[in-house]
C-alpha cells in the first residue's frame, strides 16, 4: 500500500506533464453554463448569447423545462436558447443534469414540464456518453447509421462496391450500376463522400469489424456517425471518453 501512494504523486505529475505539452488551441465554447447541486445554476432566467441576439429564431428553445428523478430535481423551470453558430459547454458535477438536458433537447427524454420548440426542418444529432454501436457489423455500417432515410442506398452501393472486389460477373457489375442510379436519384453522391472524408479524419477504416475495436476507436466510430449527420444541432456528452489526447 505504501507503495502505491508512493506512486501516485508522480504518475501524476508525468500525466500533467503529457497534457502541458498538448497543442494550445482556441476557445472551443462561446458560452458556458453552470450546473450546480443537481439544479440548473440559472433557474427560471433565459441564458442568452449577445454575440448572437440577432438572430431572428433560435434554433432550439426550451421554456420553464423542468425534469426530476422521484424526488431529485435535476432541472427547474430550464430556459434556454440556442442560436445558429453557438457552441454551448455545459459544466457541472456528475449527477447534476448535464446528460439529461442534452436527451431532452435531443427528444429521447420528455420533460415533467415546460415546452421545447424546435425551428422548422431541424435535425439534431446526439453523441451519447456510452457507443450504442452494432457490434455485429463494421465501422462503415455503423457511421452510415447516423444518415436516416439515406442509410439504406449508401450501405447497398458501399457492399455492391466490396463485392465487385471478388466477384467481376455481370450480376455484380449490374448491381453496381443500380446502386449507382439510386445515389444519384437521392442526392447521395455528396453523402457518401462525407463518409469518406470523416472515416478518414478520425482514422478509420470502413471494413474493420466492430467487435475488434478497442474502447477509444469505437468512440471514434460513434462520434464519426453524429458528425456525417450533418446535423443543425449536434449534441456531445462527454466526447473525449475513451480517447487519447492526440484523438
Amino acid at each position: 500500500k505504501a507503495g502505491h501512494y508512493t506512486r501516485k504523486p508522480r504518475e501524476i505529475t508525468k500525466r500533467f506533464k503529457v497534457l502541458a505539452q498538448a497543442p494550445t488551441r482556441p476557445m472551443l465554447c462561446s458560452r458556458r453554463i453552470i450546473f450546480r447541486d443537481g439544479v440548473y445554476a440559472a433557474r427560471g432566467q433565459e441564458v442568452r448569447s449577445g454575440a448572437f441576439s440577432q438572430t431572428p429564431m433560435p434554433i432550439v428553445s426550451l421554456h420553464d423545462i423542468s425534469l426530476a428523478f422521484g424526488h431529485h430535481p435535476l432541472l427547474e423551470r430550464l430556459n434556454l436558447s440556442l442560436e445558429a453558430g453557438e457552441r454551448v459547454c455545459l459544466i457541472g458535477r456528475n449527477g447534476s443534469g448535464k446528460s439529461s438536458l442534452l436527451k431532452v433537447i435531443a427528444g429521447l427524454v420528455v420533460a415533467d414540464g415546460g415546452e421545447l420548440r424546435r425551428a422548422p426542418s431541424t435535425r439534431i444529432a446526439y453523441l451519447p456518453q456510452e457507443a450504442d454501436l452494432d457490434e455485429t457489423g463494421t465501422v462503415f455500417d455503423n457511421v452510415a447509421a447516423g444518415l436516416g432515410a439515406l442509410r439504406e442506398w449508401i450501405l447497398d452501393y458501399h457492399q455492391a462496391v466490396r463485392q465487385l472486389d471478388s466477384d467481376h460477373s455481370d450480376a455484380a457489375l449490374a448491381r453496381l450500376h443500380a446502386t449507382q442510379e439510386q445515389l444519384e436519384q437521392h442526392g447521395g453522391w455528396q453523402t457518401q463522400q462525407r463518409i469518406d472524408e470523416t472515416l478518414n479524419r478520425l482514422g478509420l477504416t470502413a471494413d474493420t469489424p466492430v467487435a475488434q475495436l478497442s474502447g477509444g476507436w469505437k468512440r471514434r466510430v460513434a462520434l464519426g456517425r453524429a458528425l456525417v449527420a450533418a446535423a443543425g444541432v449536434l449534441l456531445l456528452d462527454e466526447p473525449t471518453n475513451h480517447l487519447d489526447i492526440a484523438a
